[in-house]
């Protein structure tokens, strides 16, 4: 039944726009949120499906996020209600001196996020041990480059990361899955021996549960966020496969894993360009 709906969604858009006119994609997306009730299916499904016009990225995250609720009569209402429970997070932190004008965003969307969550730690001395704290403030420095409003910057990385998290299970067998899409693509098989004895420990986990914040670059990193927020953590197995691939003789030449992760933080943005293209013909290749 899914894979009928499906067919038939992508036949209607091919019939109706035909995928050479981005300028239409664009329309389809702009007439899609002027809906009374935004079907949320359907927009999963052309997120998953389509490029996402950048002009209409922020506004559909909202809405498949739930920062927006799918009533657009209610959107009004809703951004005055989250932008007051910012403001009360805000306040409260600065009352208990938790946060001053040196604190850097991300670690006050996190510490906002905390006290929301009655989470918020007594002191901030150990506040960056835990991985889901960095992972949130890796997610949050990424979308504080997307936008300057600070109420989208808080409750986008928030919503995000509640959708992460609730995809935990998925995530803990994505690095498995890896090694298996890097035999199917005929990878050097000295990589795919090094990455199955560890010899050179490179952070799968972490780079899945931040969805490669921090290690893509600012202009790569938002198309894989959008499958990711379609409904499709798969994608991020593709997204380690291309590295892997287009960054293999670096890797072979490498002799430990801290010249490894030092390696992963400075990847460009015509590399990282070219290697999410990469990820997303591998998503499509093996999502049909």
């Amino acid at each position: 039944m899914a894979d009928e709906k499906d067919r038939n969604f992508r036949v209607y858009f091919y019939n109706k726009f035909g995928m050479s006119a981005a300028v239409e994609s664009k329309k389809y997306i702009e007439s899609f949120l002027k809906e009374e009730r935004v079907d949320i299916e359907k927009l999963k499904l052309f997120v998953l499906k389509f490029p996402l016009p950048s002009v209409y990225r922020l506004d559909v995250w909202k809405v498949l996020l739930g920062v927006w609720p799918a009533e657009r009569s209610l959107h009004k209402y809703a951004q005055d209600a989250r932008r007051q429970t910012y403001t009360n997070l805000f306040d409260a932190l600065r009352v208990m001196e938790r946060v001053d004008d040196s604190t850097p965003l991300p670690e006050v969307y996190l510490k906002m996020h905390l006290l929301n969550e009655n989470l918020l730690p007594l002191e901030d001395k150990n506040l960056m041990i835990p991985l889901q704290n960095r992972t949130f403030c890796s997610m949050s420095s990424a979308v504080i480059n997307l936008t300057n409003d600070p109420i989208d910057q808080f409750w986008i990385t928030a919503q995000f990361y509640r959708h992460v998290q609730k995809c935990t299970d998925q995530l803990e067998l994505l690095p498995d899955a890896v090694l298996y899409y890097l035999k199917l693509e005929e990878a050097n098989p000295k990589l795919c021996e090094l990455l199955q004895e560890q010899s050179i420990a490179i952070p799968l986990s972490e780079w899945f549960q931040s969805c490669f914040a921090g290690v893509l670059p600012e202009s790569s990193f938002e198309r894989i966020w959008d499958k990711v927020i379609g409904g499709r953590c798969m994608v991020l197995v593709y997204v380690a496969v291309s590295i892997f691939i287009i960054f293999q003789q670096p890797l072979l030449n490498m002799k430990n894993s801290q010249e490894a992760s030092e390696y992963f933080k400075k990847i460009s943005v015509n590399s990282g360009d070219v290697l999410v293209n990469k990820a997303l013909s591998l998503f499509q290749k093996y999502s049909t």
